[in-house]
């Protein structure tokens, strides 16, 4: 799966997004492959990547490259929200939960 930056060219849309955002300071930058879109932003030490496909669902196959090419993080590392609509969002997971043989509790 290639993905492409494509933040450069979807300018009022990052505008529109920053506006929304309750991290005002935050970073979006936006990836494309095909026709799945990858919505990434970076602030306050966290990040959240958004992730949808024009038409249908998004399939694991989709997300697992988003989080080790634009998240930079293995599975392990994040929590993943399918919402009903068919969008993934995925988190860092929070460091203050306890850890235990690699299991979250």
């Amino acid at each position: 799966m290639k993905i492409k930056d494509v933040t450069r060219s979807r300018q009022n849309e990052v505008k529109m997004m920053k506006m929304y955002s309750p991290k005002k300071s935050s970073e979006i930058k936006i990836y494309e492959s095909g026709p799945t879109r990858f919505i990434h932003e970076i602030g306050d030490g966290e990040q959240l990547l958004s992730i949808s496909c024009s038409g249908r669902s998004v399939i694991e196959k989709e997300w697992i490259p988003g989080i080790k090419e634009i998240m930079q993080l293995e599975i392990e590392d994040v929590e993943i929200n399918i919402r009903p609509s068919g969008v993934v969002i995925i988190s860092e997971k929070d460091e203050s939960i306890p850890k235990t043989a690699n299991n979250y509790h």
